[in-house]
């Protein structure tokens, strides 16, 4: 496809590949920081852009030609995409060619390179596998994403065994939620009963499991029968079998003559399962007032449930985690800030409170956060120093450009001189230095 010499088509381009610096060091990963978004669920994937032939290149910029040689940190235009030499190359080097640790050049692009060389926090996509990864919590260099723990998947709750969860975080697998309760220095340890040390179950977390109940006087529902452990209960002393376990009623069905314990547990006369938050409002019928009775026996969302920080509901087939226990106990999911956190997708949400290196989308353009306090204050693209648009060459005001990133305008292509944010190239020389 020809070009012509318009700023605006040669824009046209320049919007599907990546040169946005966010590291400033030796080697060329930090030209990888901007260019790598994420994705939903729906697997969207941003176009990369390649062109047979380019008539007018900006400013600043070279076409490759096979054998000629090149100082470092030249960008280089070859076959529909753009590179940035890594050092001195030799007349056998060539784009594409090398390991990460010795490539003489690095492919602007948002698609995974073998050859590209990243760092923490950098996000790829896999065209493979069809997904976006963000580089966490080693290096990646030499292993592609959906083969090693040190790329994330993004997008999605669903257990992968390569996939990084911290502490707190929710993994969805075979169907069960579960809540990761220790650092994942382990990758690979799967969600499931027998892995509690790792993992909480987080449905029906009223029924007995075969797992450890270390807190005494925990209340467990056994065929049809409530139990509360008198000690420790290993995860094979079943409720009915072992003494360890004192049947409480055989008979669960809530009576508001009755006296109950707290953290005990009752059914109502539809079978749905409550256990008892507040003794003095035992004689309340279960789910009529908020902070009596917690129904336990369902994730979707139940407005008079007292949710506790971490805990996660389904609401309108969504999913949320609480992120701050007052507001979410006094607002529907997703109706107002720092509250609850939509889960399952990377769709941009406004309610939402997002963390540094935290990755969007919006409108189709991906970003990434670089001031948690800014980014959720403002939405991505509307204020600078909050959110960086990755995937684009282009120079951005809202941008935080480290020292040596390069950007184009008006078709020159710029290098930042230091730390650059809101200040257009060539209106300042001591911020920016055109390449040409």
């Amino acid at each position: 496809m020809k070009m012509n010499r318009s700023t605006k088509r040669f824009s046209i381009i320049l919007l599907m590949i990546f040169i946005v610096l966010l590291f400033n060091t030796t080697t060329y990963a930090y030209w990888a920081s901007n260019v790598l978004g994420s994705n939903q669920n729906s697997n969207q994937s941003l176009s990369i852009g390649e062109w047979d032939y380019v008539t007018s290149l900006p400013a600043g910029v070279v076409l490759y030609v096979s054998g000629n040689t090149y100082s470092e940190s030249i960008v280089v235009y070859h076959e529909g995409n753009f590179f940035i030499t890594t050092k001195q190359t030799s007349s056998n080097d060539y784009p594409g060619k090398g390991t990460p640790y010795n490539a003489p050049f690095f492919q602007l692009s948002l698609e995974y390179k073998g050859f590209n060389y990243y760092v923490l926090n950098n996000v790829v996509y896999h065209e493979q596998t069809e997904a976006y990864y963000i580089a966490k919590p080693h290096n990646p260099n030499g292993y592609q994403p959906n083969t090693n723990s040190t790329w994330h998947r993004l997008g999605t709750i669903d257990y992968d065994q390569y996939m990084h969860f911290p502490v707190n975080s929710i993994a969805r697998h075979n169907n069960q939620y579960y809540l990761r309760i220790v650092a994942d220095n382990d990758h690979g340890v799967e969600p499931n009963f027998s892995n509690s040390a790792q993992w909480r179950a987080l449905e029906n977390q009223h029924l007995w499991k075969p797992v450890i109940y270390p807190t005494t006087h925990t209340y467990v529902l056994h065929n049809g029968s409530v139990y509360r452990n008198q000690w420790y209960a290993s995860a094979s002393n079943v409720p009915g079998a072992h003494n360890v376990w004192e049947l409480i009623s055989s008979n669960p069905l809530w009576n508001a003559s009755e006296t109950y314990q707290v953290g005990q547990i009752v059914k109502d006369e539809d079978d749905h399962f409550y256990r008892l938050l507040d003794a003095s409002l035992a004689s309340t019928k279960p789910g009529e007032v908020k902070g009596a009775w917690q129904r336990v026996d369902t994730l979707d969302y139940i407005e008079n449930n007292n949710y506790k920080i971490h805990e996660i509901v389904i609401y309108q087939n969504k999913v949320y985690q609480v992120v701050n226990e007052t507001n979410a106990n006094n607002s529907l999911p997703g109706a107002i800030k720092n509250a609850w956190n939509q889960l399952d997708t990377l769709n941009y949400v406004e309610t939402n409170s997002y963390e540094l290196h935290d990755v969007v989308i919006i409108d189709d353009a991906v970003y990434q956060v670089v001031d948690a306090e800014r980014a959720n204050q403002n939405a991505p693209g509307d204020a600078q120093n909050a959110w960086n648009r990755l995937g684009i060459i282009d120079y951005q005001w809202y941008n935080v450009y480290k020292q040596d990133s390069v950007v184009f305008y008006n078709h020159t292509a710029y290098r930042a001189l230091t730390e650059v944010t809101n200040v257009i190239p060539g209106t300042d020389s001591t911020k920016w230095q055109s390449l040409t």
